[in-house]
């Protein structure tokens, strides 16, 4: 993260030092959020969740303060909705991660999907380009081959196993019906008609 927050500890009140590069801010929204108190505004609504400090304010000072956090709030709900086109589109995050990332709830994804319009939205309106780069798609699709690739592994193991399954079912059956066959057994010497002598048992399986 390029800009940085340095705390400056010592007694009583607490002082913070922010620093950034123009690069950082190239349309001047961190100059304008510190030069009209709105930054200001916004981290006394942090440190205050409920609302007190404002009970103290005339009822126009009260209005200013709620404006300037209402208008930072829909900024910052415009660059989240930013961030999950980046999400999807550069780092080729499936919506139930993003879901999970953005709002805690992998079940959300819908919601999301309706954060990723409206930043493809914005995008257009400032006249970015709203499809992904040609190296963002071909890594989502080298991504895509190798999860294919992994399916149809899977696919090919449950069907060999299927199958080994199947040849195991079939044997043990036929052991089975080996064991249950009857067996006649014919003792003593037999004469053939050709003149020849067979000695011992014979067994006859039916």
């Amino acid at each position: 993260m390029a800009v940085t927050v340095k705390m400056i500890t010592g007694r009583g009140c607490r002082t913070a030092e922010i620093a950034w590069d123009p690069s950082d801010d190239p349309d001047g929204w961190i100059d304008e959020a510190c030069m009209s108190d709105r930054l200001a505004y916004v981290l006394q609504a942090l440190g205050d969740p409920g609302g007190e400090q404002l009970w103290a304010e005339s009822a126009a000072s009260a209005r200013q303060a709620s404006r300037n956090t209402a208008e930072f709030l829909q900024l910052m709900k415009r660059r989240r909705d930013a961030q999950v086109v980046v999400y999807r589109d550069v780092h080729g995050l499936s919506w139930r991660t993003i879901a999970d990332v953005v709002l805690g709830d992998e079940s959300k994804q819908s919601s999301v999907r309706v954060m990723y319009a409206s930043g493809l939205a914005a995008r257009a309106g400032r006249g970015f380009s709203t499809t992904p780069s040609k190296e963002t798609s071909v890594a989502r699709n080298q991504k895509s081959q190798k999860s294919q690739t992994a399916s149809d592994a899977a696919g090919a193991d449950m069907r060999d196993a299927a199958y080994n399954g199947a040849m195991n079912a079939q044997r043990t059956k036929d052991d089975a019906a080996r064991a249950g066959q009857s067996k006649t057994t014919v003792t003593g010497d037999r004469h053939g008609v050709t003149g020849g002598t067979v000695h011992g048992d014979i067994n006859f399986n039916f």
